[in-house]
């Protein structure tokens, strides 16, 4: 039997809800490291605001993760 070659799961965006601490400088840095380490995501600086979003750059620029704060 032969392997079949890994594919780049195919997405465009996803969104979450999170509880807003978790988006503050060290709750973000918890979620980097985890989300990082577990997939190779990166967050896009450009698109993310402290206390509000966070967004993460999945396998390409055309790829996002959105954590967005929620009560």
């Amino acid at each position: 039997m032969s392997e079949s070659p890994t594919r780049t799961p195919a997405f465009n965006h996803i969104a979450m809800s999170v509880p807003a601490g978790l988006l503050e400088p060290g709750g973000r840095r918890e979620l980097l490291d985890f989300y990082g380490d577990v997939f190779g995501w990166t967050e896009m600086p450009t698109m993310s605001e402290d206390g509000k979003r966070l967004v993460l750059r999945a396998h390409s620029n055309e790829q996002f993760v959105f954590l967005v704060a929620d009560d």
